[in-house]
């Protein structure tokens, strides 16, 4: 399974679920199983899906990672505008 690694900054950048929000995320993908969509990720660090990583860790389900397209010299400020406009 991969580690990904986790950057408070960019975690708490977006909106965090609801417990409930969270619960229901968790029964869909276990009930309905993980429909393919990649973790996007930025050189190892999450940059969108910090809740279903949290899942697929828990119950040990494998999952798709997906760079985000950005230039090579491009800093943690640049990832977050991403972020910001494109998420």
């Amino acid at each position: 399974m991969t580690n990904l690694k986790i950057d408070p900054e960019l975690r708490d950048l977006l909106p965090p679920l609801s417990k409930e929000k969270f619960e229901e995320l968790e029964k869909m993908i276990l009930e309905e199983g993980y429909d393919g969509t990649p973790i996007l990720i930025w050189n190892g660090y999450i940059v969108d899906g910090h809740h279903r990583y949290s899942i697929f860790k828990k119950h040990n389900i494998e999952f798709n990672t997906e760079n985000i397209s950005l230039p090579k010299d491009c800093d943690k400020s640049d990832v977050m505008e991403w972020m910001i406009t494109k998420i």
